[in-house]
């Protein structure tokens, strides 16, 4: 047999009314005869409620599974974090015209008496993004560790909820999921991609930084041997003192770019410059 959402709900509801079931261990529950009045009055209202899961003349594995893990977690929730057992959320607040419960033998006639239920709010929808909303009502019965209830913080303001006695309010969590792309978006994505690598691939680098620093297509670069180009510079003579011999050191590097100064003998430092174009603020540095 299996319940629907809404039967479950339903079911769960019931068994809310009957106090006795929450101080019974989870071993108890196969033991249907200590419970049997209790368990006719469920299986009557869940015939009359949803008979196309009937008959509930006994109750199955599946409802009592379902029954164990609700209890369970009803139990861990009602227990303070120091181990102290609170009171139930539904202790004292009985009807005025309270129906009384066929009561087993050796059992506790006030233990089974209904509560007064608290009404739920209705559920109410968050609007969607998109579709891609999905939200969730917590219930109201719902507590935190301390016992006190999880209302939502009004910034110190008094809300209706706390006016008003047996209103509690109702926090609506909303998750919102990012998109799933389309086969179209997937397939302009690649093309996109394809396209950059193409237009990356089909020029150098050289090219893409010359034409960024606005250079002539004149401007080429080529790598130089140090040793050579100074056995050159050495029967170069100086702009200056039109005596000695010109050599060539480098000085600072940034990355592949280096700084570059010719040398005389007897005037030091004729020219510098960068082996790559380099802006030094506004001021352009050309290449030697």
């Amino acid at each position: 047999m299996n319940l629907s959402d809404d039967a479950t709900f339903f079911l769960l509801r019931l068994v809310e009314q009957f106090p006795a079931l929450w101080d019974m261990t989870l071993a108890e529950y196969a033991d249907t005869t200590v419970k049997e009045s209790i368990w006719e009055r469920i299986a009557k209202e869940m015939n009359e409620e949803w008979p196309a899961y009937g008959p509930y003349d006994a109750i199955s594995s599946e409802c009592l599974l379902i029954l164990r893990c609700y209890v369970a977690a009803k139990k861990f929730r009602s227990v303070h974090k120091y181990g102290k057992r609170r009171k139930d959320w539904n202790k004292g607040q009985t009807t005025a015209a309270a129906v009384p419960v066929a009561v087993p033998d050796g059992a506790c006639s006030s233990s089974v008496t209904e509560p007064l239920l608290r009404p739920f709010a209705d559920c109410c929808e968050a609007e969607s993004v998109e579709g891609a909303t999905s939200s969730y009502v917590e219930p109201p019965d719902a507590v935190d560790r301390d016992g006190r209830s999880r209302e939502p913080d009004c910034g110190g303001t008094a809300s209706a909820a706390d006016a008003t006695p047996g209103v509690r309010a109702v926090k609506i969590v909303s998750r919102v999921s990012a998109q799933i792309p389309s086969s179209e978006e997937i397939t302009q994505r690649a093309q996109t991609r394809r396209d950059v690598l193409d237009a990356v691939a089909s020029k150098s680098a050289s090219k893409r930084k010359l034409e960024l620093l606005n250079e002539g297509k004149d401007s080429t670069f080529f790598i130089v041997n140090k040793k050579m180009l100074n056995g050159l510079l050495s029967s170069a003579k100086c702009n200056k003192c039109d005596e000695g011999s010109i050599r060539l050191e480098t000085t600072h590097c940034l990355g592949l770019a280096a700084r570059m100064e010719l040398f005389c003998d007897n005037c030091g430092i004729v020219n510098s410059a960068w082996s790559s174009p380099r802006c030094s603020g506004q001021q352009k540095n050309e290449p030697l």
